[in-house]
């Protein structure tokens, strides 16, 4: 199973105008080509909804960011926007857990991130839902222990049919496969013994106690 995701600045995906850059990413030098996604994880990185993420003890500093999981549905190359939507029909959030300071040490020296964000258990993947019925609604609830509440804008048909080209081009995209695309979030830190829940009204998509 492949793992795409897609960086959000403005050489890649148009993200909402309310939109903004994950922090994380802050410390790019130059601008990412709008060719290609950018990070890809292992299977090895998904944790499952309601399943508990542990952070390592190889950093001090964790944060997470939120994106949108598209399940991608038929096997297809090279695949034109325009037929994008006959490629899926579930969607659902998912959320990066990135080692900070690794992040910022490889960056420093041009090095790859997957240390930082593709190691085991670092992508949280929640309940899917079809995706017009979460479009009709427009926007995901994050809720956490600490008591911070946000809204997550959902991308729209014409944003996931752009990465759904951008991603075949290089890959051919199989059943199964996912492609994240950064939700209008900045990244927040992750603190031992907290909860994180992203909802769509009262039902909740996904729920990551952090130990």
């Amino acid at each position: 199973m492949k793992i795409l995701a897609f960086l959000p600045n403005k050489s890649n995906l148009s993200l909402p105008n309310n939109s903004s850059s994950l922090s994380y990413l802050s410390s790019i030098p130059s601008p990412v080509s709008s060719l290609a996604p950018i990070l890809s994880f292992p299977d090895s990185a998904i944790v499952k909804n309601g399943n508990p993420i542990f952070l390592p003890d190889f950093d001090s500093r964790f944060i997470g960011s939120f994106f949108l999981a598209v399940k991608i549905s038929r096997l297809g190359k090279s695949i034109a926007e325009r037929f994008a939507s006959r490629y899926y029909s579930e969607v659902a959030p998912a959320m990066n857990i990135v080692a900070k300071g690794v992040l910022d040490s490889l960056s420093a020296n041009g090095l790859p991130w997957t240390a930082a964000t593709g190691f085991d258990r670092s992508l949280a993947v929640g309940n899917f839902i079809d995706y017009p019925l979460l479009s009709a609604i427009g926007e995901l609830n994050v809720v956490s222990s600490d008591g911070n509440h946000d809204t997550l804008t959902v991308p729209s048909p014409e944003v996931i049919a752009k990465a759904i080209h951008m991603a075949s081009r290089y890959n051919s995209l199989k059943m199964g496969d996912l492609i994240l695309i950064p939700l209008s979030k900045d990244s927040i830190d992750l603190k031992i013994d907290s909860m994180i829940a992203i909802s769509v009204g009262d039902d909740t998509l996904l729920k990551i106690p952090v130990k």
